[in-house]
């Protein structure tokens, strides 16, 4: 019998909705790893309403109708895992490549889908910042966006079950013309970053036997843990985006997929057509914690009000949030300093390519997962015209040299620039210490950038 650790999840995207990929095209970065999965498929059960005693009923009175696919798969936030997943969960565009086996084991170019054995590729292209250098060492500083009207590419999800023995054989449940219905982000204190997805499918079929997965032999599977995740937000006439001291987070983004498109002569669904994608989440905090520095409006003039979120929302006033997920295990290089850096301000030999203010950058070498770490800087400003970087506070301890590396973190950076906030749930209910939730809604122009290195 198959057990929880002999099954393996696969995916791959499709050219288009109705058109499969062959498991034997997945290679090492297509099997990730997950936390669960409740994936099925279902048929209608379809009976005539004609009255008649049960005795003379015939089986022509009922059928097998449409068929659909689909159920959730819960993920470990890992960075292999959002490299897949967020292209299929954001609006991008795609190329398509067709390619056939050279016979080695290995594959080549093919001529187009008309070329004998050809099969296709799909090639995501979010906006990456990275340079050619960086890209062939395996960093990307991609950029995803939610655009009005947008497409999702479609993809192919298989679920192996091994383990079998004997005659009982391997099998694996083929799940195609999926899209990401809703993906959910959510962070608590000791936990790490959880992606929860809602998939939807075309059909879902069994093929005989299972493929053996294979991973990255290298430490790259590394995930965002809670003690790198913060909240910041901006309203009013405030100047920067301010931390807000919270205990948890939670995002969705939900692409509403209308799963009921069928015709006739048809048993399977015709589309997945995206709706009008809603942005909503929720973070969880102290009722009356100070921390939150800026200026509402320039009547109340509210420097670090303890009552800031509930009167965000009696104001009526809209805000920008962002949500960032950091992690110092796999730091990337954000450039070398050139000549004509001080301790405060930074001059980079290239312009800096992810770093925004409030950011922190480790300057030199050392271990850079030592949060009390003396290298670690934040920054106050950057100008990417003038290639500098310039840094809160008194700055660097000594004196610049140049050709001295600064380090950014891999992250994960949600922005939000507009959203409508719910009145905090603040409420008395026994003597402890009032905690609340405050809900909110999202709308234009929300990108998400991962900075990363596998």
């Amino acid at each position: 019998m198959a057990r929880g650790t002999d099954v393996y999840l696969a995916i791959k995207p499709q050219v288009d909705l109705q058109t499969p990929v062959p498991d034997t095209t997945l290679v090492t970065g297509d099997y990730l790893g997950f936390d669960s999965e409740a994936m099925g498929g279902s048929r209608q059960s379809v009976q005539a309403r004609t009255i008649k005693r049960s005795s003379v009923r015939k089986s022509a009175s009922s059928a097998n109708g449409t068929i659909a696919a689909g159920g959730t798969v819960d993920f470990t936030g890992t960075q292999l895992v959002l490299d897949k997943l967020l292209p299929l969960a954001t609006h991008t565009s795609s190329t398509v490549q067709w390619f056939k086996s050279n016979g080695s084991g290995g594959e080549t170019v093919a001529s187009g889908p008309n070329d004998a054995g050809a099969y296709p590729k799909v090639t995501m292209t979010p906006v990456d910042a990275a340079t050619v250098g960086e890209k062939a060492a395996g960093v990307h500083r991609n950029t995803y966006t939610l655009l009005d009207g947008g497409k999702l590419t479609p993809f192919t999800l298989f679920i192996g079950m091994m383990g079998g023995e004997g005659a009982e054989g391997n099998y694996t449940r083929k799940f195609t013309g999926c899209k990401i219905n809703t993906i959910s982000f959510g962070m608590r204190v000791n936990d790490f970053l959880k992606i929860t997805t809602d998939i939807q499918g075309v059909e879902k079929t069994l093929p005989d036997g299972t493929r053996t997965p294979t991973y990255p032999l290298d430490e790259v599977e590394y995930s965002y843990f809670f003690d790198g995740a913060s909240a910041h937000i901006k309203a009013g006439n405030m100047a920067d985006l301010v931390e807000i001291p919270v205990s948890a987070t939670d995002l969705e983004l939900n692409h509403n997929l209308n799963t009921e498109d069928y015709r006739l002569h048809a048993i399977k669904r015709q589309s997945l057509d995206e709706g009008i994608t809603d942005v909503s989440g929720s973070f969880e905090m102290t009722a009356g914690a100070r921390g939150i520095d800026g200026t509402l409006n320039a009547v109340s003039q509210l420097q670090n009000d303890r009552a800031f979120l509930e009167r965000l929302n009696l104001e009526a006033k809209a805000a920008s949030l962002e949500y960032r997920y950091i992690d110092w295990t796999r730091p990337i290089v954000e450039g070398a300093l050139a000549t004509g850096s001080t301790r405060t301000v930074l001059k980079l030999a290239e312009a800096p390519l992810s770093l925004r203010p409030g950011d922190e950058v480790f300057y030199g070498s050392g271990d850079t997962t030592n949060q009390d770490s003396t290298a670690k800087y934040r920054v106050a400003a950057v100008d990417v015209a003038a290639k500098t970087v310039t840094l809160a506070g008194a700055g660097l301890s000594s004196d610049p040299v140049e050709g001295t590396e600064i380090r950014i973190p891999s992250m994960l950076r949600i922005k939000l620039p507009y959203i409508r906030l719910e009145e905090p749930d603040f409420h008395a209910r026994d003597t402890s210490t009032i905690r609340g939730t405050a809900r909110f809604s999202g709308f234009s122009g929300v990108t998400i950038e991962h900075i990363y290195k596998i």
